[in-house]
């Protein structure tokens, strides 16, 4: 479950119950500093959980079981390592999910810095500081290289994104559909990455890495989801990243 996916989920769980079968979610549900994201992992979700066709539905997921769960804080921008290289993000939080070698799709694994930038419209993500596991390019990951001394605790890797990963929108109903593009272009020291692989008699320096990334966004579904911790009133989002 990518950080897209997850603050879209976030978004569902945490819109008000009512009477209408078809809510709308706003901007009342995007994230502020001081909010604190829990997550819960079940790897092995079993046969009872299901995914049904566009439309109404209540989803019961009431026998998930937790075998990973982690907290992720928000805060302002200003207090990240690499602020100065996020004038224009709002919050920052630090990724602590589990490691990206088990989970390739969760991205922030590596104890990086993550950036957003909040407006009344979107939630977006600029990029990462930091972290010494990865480099992140939305969705697909440059590995470190671990026998590197360059590779430690200190690697101070960045990604800035061209244009911005848009997260999360708003208002939000059934039936809804977005598109969103973004796209990255680094250069890294190519000693600090693994599985570099250059024809005989060619060295290099450094690495540059480029990717595009798509994001299409369909609300599906609209109806009620159980979970352990209750009931709620929901919209389904799904959501298919490309990188290129």
């Amino acid at each position: 479950m990518s950080l897209l996916t997850r603050f879209a989920l976030a978004a569902a769980m945490l819109a008000p119950l009512g009477a209408q079968a078809q809510i709308v979610v706003g901007n009342s549900v995007f994230p502020s500093a001081g909010d604190s994201l829990y997550y819960a992992l079940d790897r092995n979700p079993g046969p009872a959980i299901q995914v049904t066709p566009p439309g109404s539905g209540t989803w019961d997921f009431s026998s998930l079981k937790a075998q990973t769960t982690w907290v992720e804080t928000l805060r302002p921008a200003s207090t990240g390592t690499g602020a100065a290289l996020f004038g224009d993000a709002t919050l920052v939080y630090t990724q602590t999910g589990p490691a990206s070698v088990n989970f390739p799709l969760l991205p922030g694994s590596n104890g990086s810095e993550a950036y957003l930038k909040v407006t009344d419209s979107a939630v977006s993500l600029l990029g990462f500081h930091g972290g010494s596991d990865a480099v992140h390019l939305g969705g697909a990951y440059v590995h470190c290289d671990p026998v590197s001394a360059a590779c430690g605790p200190t690697t101070a890797f960045m990604t800035r994104f061209q244009k911005p990963q848009e997260l999360m929108f708003s208002p939000k109903q059934f039936f809804d559909l977005r598109l969103s593009l973004s796209a990255v272009s680094e250069t890294y020291p190519a000693s600090t990455l693994v599985q570099l692989q250059l024809p005989p008699g060619i060295n290099a320096t450094a690495l540059r890495v480029q990717a595009a990334t798509q994001r299409v966004t369909a609300v599906d579904g609209f109806g009620t989801l159980v979970l352990p911790g209750g009931s709620f009133d929901v919209l389904r989002e799904k959501t298919v990243t490309n990188v290129f």
